[in-house]
């Protein structure tokens, strides 16, 4: 369906009931506006999917968790999301300068597989396999799935190995493909934030688990200096992100679903106060440029709605062991 023949109606559902808890009720946390960022001087697909809605999010009022409503329906979220992906990928030189060395030396310290020779791991949402290739030169029989077939090409024209189109949806299929009934160890980086069901999915994954196996999650803590700091403006918030999770919040859900939490991994403060002036010079400007185009401002070409949005290091990591 073109985007033309799209209205506000068709695209957004209203999500009521809380993933976590079930609450119905919830409190209004921040509310855009239809064209808050003008679509004439601002690329915005993953803003607002280049439609003219709003933008609200919300807190349940029993639990607490942070979500999007009313978001994008299943069948409308390509309009958050472009095509444009790498047909080639070196991928020596891109495995020489990946920046996994914090999450890899975590995984390490933190989660013993010592009863497994070749501990298998998966990574979700893994676009090209480029963490699945470094945990394999770590020890680790290691896959990845990936919702874009195109990406999935380009893997594999790319020499990465084991990466498999599909999504937690189809778990069941791609773990027959994988031939694999188990996975020691579950990673998922800037991935459970887009989720529609986050709690679903974490349960279906430890299906594929037993105790003593670790999930390892990364994601835009809400909870963080750069969020209090900025609140609506924070760099995080746009319509593909559909939950917002701080630390005790992500540690219900494991809790929920039988695990612990064994290790939790956040930049330290000085590092947030080390680049501060420089992000709040970045938000002023980022704010007078928004008035100015949308106010009638001409500028060409358009600029990205979040290129001078402000964030501090607001990327946390947890690992869960099951229990």
């Amino acid at each position: 369906m073109s985007s033309s023949n799209l209205n506000e109606s068709s695209l957004q559902i209203a999500v009521n009931d809380c993933n976590f808890c079930g609450e119905k009720k919830s409190e209004l946390l921040h509310h855009y506006p239809a064209d808050f960022y003008t679509h004439k001087a601002f690329i915005t697909y993953p803003w607002d999917g280049k439609q003219h809605v709003p933008l609200t999010i919300v807190k349940c009022k029993s639990c607490g968790l942070i979500f999007q409503s009313p978001r994008f329906k299943a069948e409308h979220l390509g309009l958050l999301y472009t095509d444009s992906v790498e047909t080639f990928i070196d991928l020596e030189k891109t495995i020489a300068k990946h920046k996994f060395g914090p999450l890899i030396d975590l995984i390490q310290k933190t989660c013993d597989f010592k009863n497994e020779s070749l501990p298998v791991s998966l990574d979700i949402g893994t676009r090209y396999g480029i963490l699945p290739e470094v945990l394999r030169r770590n020890g680790f029989h290691s896959y990845g799935i990936e919702f874009n077939p195109l990406c999935v090409q380009t893997a594999e024209n790319s020499g990465f190995k084991n990466v498999f189109q599909g999504t937690i949806d189809n778990l069941d299929d791609v773990m027959q493909r994988m031939n694999q009934s188990r996975i020691n160890l579950v990673t998922m980086t800037d991935v459970i934030e887009h989720l529609l069901d986050p709690l679903g999915d974490l349960k279906k994954l430890s299906s594929y688990q037993e105790p003593g196996d670790y999930m390892v999650i990364q994601t835009v803590d809400i909870g963080s200096v750069g969020y209090k700091l900025f609140r609506k403006w924070w760099y995080h918030i746009h319509a593909q992100h559909t939950f917002y999770f701080d630390e005790r919040m992500l540690k219900m859900f494991f809790r929920k679903l039988g695990y612990e939490v064994d290790a939790v991994l956040k930049v330290g403060k000085l590092n947030n106060l080390s680049i501060l002036p420089g992000v709040l010079k970045r938000f002023s400007a980022h704010k007078k440029q928004r008035l100015a185009l949308n106010n009638g401002a001409e500028i060409n070409p358009k600029v990205w709605f979040a290129e001078t949005r402000p964030t501090l290091f607001d990327i946390f990591t947890v690992v869960a062991r099951k229990v």
